[in-house]
């Protein structure tokens, strides 16, 4: 209904403008003002269409607002990676004994688990309906990049009391509230020039709430509220006085507390990103009419946030000082527990990409791409120190290839992320993650015969890369794992 009506809008305006070159310019401002009158009364028209199904799906949930509320108990979802050695495994001499590796199960991140966003057409760069409402003139900082949204001229949705009967109060108050709604309508235009996943426009409605709400509680009540006007599959429940929000995801959160409500698993979110003591939670059961999508975690495009460069060296025969951008790891260290297929599948920033190739650009002029993979491993095995997530923080925590840069140890899984996406834009060559219980390591598609362990996959061969286990070359796995079968990640 939204599209249709964006749609036929255009379509008008498209018409007049095409009509006006066959006309005087004497008429043209008298053409003008009757067609903006005309207008006018044609949008009040579809906008009036629009906002009658809204309302009456907006009725509906109320209905259901009052009627579904039950306790729910909570469950933990736990990282099914092993604790992992303390201390960097290092090749022995003699160990060596290249054969093919039967592959497990395969993981790969399909289009359906990708939400796209589409952009919002009322909200277009040339916004024909600019001057119906107030400009923005609140600023709210975004990881470093000025966001400016519209400062509420009018009351806004207070939660006056942590109950069902309340909520409902909320919503309606929110749903009549003009200022929330074309904010929300600005967040969701600016999250997709931004190039924000589903993370970042939580993180962004957050922002927002933070410069119009003083209440936690109200704040949750916002993004949940902004996250139903974008059609995702969001709940809010409470425990005690605390409100909560709760979405369905496309991969597992890990660390994570979640509800079975309606035979779908709902994630609480740690929005503030502390860890949350719940035992059971008073919730609603039904969805809002024609919401269905999940939360999505994937990150296809970089956040386009405004950079904070900062410097980190590291000495691989000799000292190497890379860039790194602050504002894009602070928005990584604030990202939910989740599945590793999230970090693999993230892009390295130009920043750090750029500065790399200037520190090594000399010593791999004039390799072959095979060698320039075999430089790479010795890179990663030898120029970043080794310390297990436990020790370091406290817990498992996959690192995203920017992160890999910027703290000063990593372990297997987060050196296998930096040295995939190194040898991806160095030579272009492919790569999947091999995941065994308590070791993520790497397999690159390699040209020519090479004496070493492998993977087939789609009759290619992915030859072993450990960029943790010391001393390794190409082909060449760690003992214990050279009868285990592995599970792949294949992006």
């Amino acid at each position: 209904m939204k599209h249709l009506k964006n749609n036929i809008i255009k379509l008008s305006y498209g018409l007049v403008f095409c009509l006006f070159p066959f006309v005087g310019y004497s008429q043209v401002d008298s053409l003008k003002k009757e067609f903006q009158e005309e207008f006018d009364s044609f949008f009040q028209s579809i906008q009036q269409d629009f906002d009658s199904f809204q309302s009456k799906n907006d009725s509906i949930f109320i209905q259901f607002l009052g009627q579904s509320w039950k306790t729910f108990e909570a469950f933990i979802s736990e990282s099914g990676m092993k604790p992992k050695p303390k201390e960097q495994p290092v090749r022995e001499k003699s160990e060596f004994h290249p054969q093919p590796i039967k592959p497990g199960n395969i993981h790969i991140p399909m289009d359906a688990t990708i939400q796209e966003r589409e952009k919002t057409e009322n909200m277009d760069e040339d916004d024909p309906f600019g001057n119906y409402y107030d400009p923005p003139s609140l600023t709210i900082d975004f990881y470093g990049s000025d966001i400016e949204i519209i400062p509420p001229k009018e009351t806004l949705p207070r939660l006056q009391q942590v109950s069902p009967l309340y909520f409902i109060e909320f919503f309606e108050q929110a749903a009549n509230s003009s200022v929330l709604s074309r904010n929300i309508e600005r967040l969701q235009k600016q999250a997709v020039e931004m190039k924000l996943n589903d993370w970042g426009l939580i993180c962004l409605f957050k922002k927002a709430a933070e410069g119009m709400f003083q209440d936690q509680n109200e704040q949750t009540l916002f993004i949940w509220f902004g996250l139903l006007r974008c059609g995702y599959n969001v709940k809010t429940g409470y425990d005690n006085n605390r409100v909560y929000l709760l979405a369905p995801s496309s991969l597992d959160l890990y660390n994570t507390i979640y509800f079975n409500i309606n035979g779908k698993i709902y994630f609480l979110l740690k929005l503030d990103g502390k860890n949350v003591d719940v035992k059971n939670l008073s919730a609603y059961e039904a969805d809002y009419p024609g919401n269905e999508k999940p939360i999505s975690l994937i990150i296809k495009e970089l956040p386009d946030i405004k950079p904070k460069i900062i410097e980190r060296t590291v000495r691989f025969k000799q000292d190497m000082t890379f860039e790194i951008d602050q504002n894009l790891v602070d928005f990584f260290s604030n990202y939910p527990e989740c599945d590793l297929m999230v970090s693999w599948t993230t892009p390295l920033s130009e920043t750090a990409i750029n500065s790399i190739k200037s520190a090594v650009q000399q010593a791999i002029s004039g390799l072959n791409e095979t060698q320039i993979v075999e430089y790479l491993l010795k890179f990663i095995q030898y120029g970043f120190p080794y310390k297990a997530d436990e020790e370091q923080f406290g817990n498992e925590n996959y690192l995203f290839p920017e992160e890999a840069l910027f703290y000063p140890f990593s372990d297997c899984e987060d050196r296998a992320v930096l040295f995939a996406r190194l040898v991806e834009y160095f030579t272009g060559f492919q790569s999947i993650a091999l995941c065994y219980p308590d070791h993520v390591t790497t397999a690159v598609n390699l040209p020519g015969e090479i004496n070493g362990s492998y993977i087939d996959y789609k009759g290619q061969r992915y030859f072993i890369c450990d960029p943790t286990y010391i001393g390794a070359e190409i082909g060449m796995s760690m003992p214990e794992y050279e009868n285990v079968e592995p599970e792949l990640i294949v992006y």
